[in-house]
């Protein structure tokens, strides 16, 4: 049988329950969270300091939660939202759902409040924490986020962002138009596109921006995804995290391709014309000097009997000067100084006759295969200098493949250019005559083919060629305002292509 507690440790019981009674009442009204206790019909029993510091309500203003739905959530529609939740949450005992909405205080400020509220079968307690200024955060940073997306996005060029590691956090649209690469591949790797030898440049590059801070710009090549080298102009600069940090780049690769190739032709056009000039001057001296030589000789000649040893002579200084005037007549022709009519014709004749000329001249193991499009339009041009471009192509294609043989592909075709398919500034859009000639020989390498129309280069034996043949060719085809371009591989073989803008009536 259990004893009756004394009246005096009743007393004590009291005491202690009422300064824990107390104690929790401290705690509640010091904590940064508004709490609020209802009973079971949503009649408020008690809040905190902080509840009325937070909304501006005290239990006079708010005696239920009838009250308190129709001061906070002024707009209908949304207190009807937040009621069917309330009941949804309300229906079983326990932790309901953490719930954030918008409510009005009392002097009329909008607040962003996070709701944790506990329901038994007597009472619930709501626990009411401001989130206001983390949601104003977190909007704000949201928004730069778009803004910098946006701005990235809006980049005609590519972008690309990097973690401390180096590898890729964000792409924009134009590096993956232009590299064909998309964030979901390369997640925690390194972008493959940097060439081996560019390697040490972009290390010291990156040594560079980490050890100064400053960003730093540079020209250097890049892979796409299909193994194509574009030239680009790279701008780096670091990010730095809240504490100042280094934690990644963001780099700006703009394609210079197109900028280098013009530059490219502009220096090899101003190189032509100064050689060209310079060539021409000295070929029509040195004509001046010839004529007299061949007239002599010609008079010598005709003075002197045959079986005298001296007509022997006479016939090889005579031959001399007669390739010594061929070979005048290609400079001036290289520098654009002969004077050539141009007429209004079709090309797939003098094609044709001039493959079948040199067919006899080939030798067994070289073919010719033709593809020729009698439908293509006419052309401003020269017949015997497009007899000479076919001519000295197509010798050049059978040298290229002498020691295995092979097939030398000659085509005629017409191209439209438009506006961003132009391979030189000098070219217009509108329609081209294309004639391709194509051989399976050695190949060149890109600096054998920055050098191969230069005049008196070439890759022949001494003896065997005078350097002018391409020289020449690239002369008459500027001379009828059109573009030749080489595409070649060590070992793959080449193809000279020439475009010719079709006639205006």
């Amino acid at each position: 049988m259990h004893r009756k507690p004394s009246y005096e440790e009743l007393e004590r019981g009291a005491e202690k329950l009422k300064k824990e009674r107390d104690a929790l009442s401290q705690i509640i009204d010091n904590t940064p969270h508004g709490i609020a206790t209802l009973d079971k019909k949503g009649n408020y029993l008690r809040i905190n300091s902080h509840f009325t510091k937070l909304t501006g309500y005290t239990l006079d203003d708010i005696p239920n939660k009838k009250k308190w739905f129709e001061k906070v959530y002024p707009d209908e529609d949304y207190r009807k939202q937040i009621n069917q939740a309330w009941n949804k949450d309300s229906d079983k005992i326990g932790v309901g759902e953490i719930r954030e909405f918008k409510i009005r205080c009392k002097n009329g400020e909008s607040k962003q409040i996070e709701f944790r509220s506990t329901f038994s079968k007597d009472q619930t307690i709501s626990v009411l924490t401001d989130i206001t200024q983390r949601r104003k955060a977190e909007d704000a940073l949201r928004e730069s986020e778009e803004r910098l997306k946006a701005i990235f996005g809006a980049n005609p060029d590519p972008v690309a962002v990097y973690n401390a590691d180096g590898h890729p956090l964000y792409l924009n649209t134009a590096f993956i138009d232009v590299f064909g690469w998309t964030i979901e591949e390369l997640q925690g790797k390194h972008i493959p596109f940097v060439p081996k030898d560019q390697e040490k440049l972009a290390r010291t590059k990156i040594e560079e921006i980490y050890r100064t801070g400053d960003s730093v710009r540079f020209e250097t090549k890049r892979f796409t995804k299909q193994g194509r080298i574009i030239d680009i102009f790279l701008s780096a600069a670091i990010i730095k995290d809240y504490k100042g940090m280094h934690n990644g780049l963001v780099v700006n690769l703009k394609d210079i391709s197109n900028r280098k190739m013009l530059e490219n032709q502009l220096q090899h056009a101003q190189k032509m014309e100064a050689i060209g000039t310079l060539a021409g001057g000295i070929a029509h001296d040195f004509n001046n000097i010839l004529f007299p030589i061949l007239g002599h000789t010609e008079i010598l000649l005709m003075e002197t009997p045959e079986d005298n040893p001296t007509h022997n002579r006479l016939q090889k200084i005579y031959k001399g000067a007669q390739r010594a005037k061929d070979l005048v007549r290609q400079i001036l022709t290289f520098s654009r100084h002969g004077s050539v009519e141009l007429k209004t014709m079709k090309l797939q004749p003098i094609v044709k006759e001039t493959i079948s000329f040199v067919k006899a001249a080939m030798p067994d193991t070289v073919a010719i295969e033709e593809h020729i499009d009698d439908n293509c339009k006419a052309v401003k041009a020269d017949s015997t200098q497009i007899h000479q471009i076919v001519m000295n192509l197509a010798t050049n294609a059978s040298h290229a493949m002498e020691e295995n043989g092979g097939i030398i592909k000659v085509s005629l075709k017409e191209i439209k250019f438009g506006e961003n398919d132009l391979i030189s500034p000098d070219m217009k859009p509108g329609t081209y005559i294309c004639l391709s000639i194509a051989d399976g020989g050695k190949g060149m390498d890109e600096e054998l083919i920055k050098q191969i129309f230069d005049p008196f280069f070439t890759t022949k034996e001494k003896g065997r060629g005078t350097g002018m043949g391409l020289a020449t060719v690239h002369g008459i085809v500027k001379k009828m305002n059109g573009e030749i371009r080489v595409l070649s591989e060590p070992g793959k073989g080449a193809i000279f292509n020439i475009y010719f803008p079709e006639a205006k009536s």
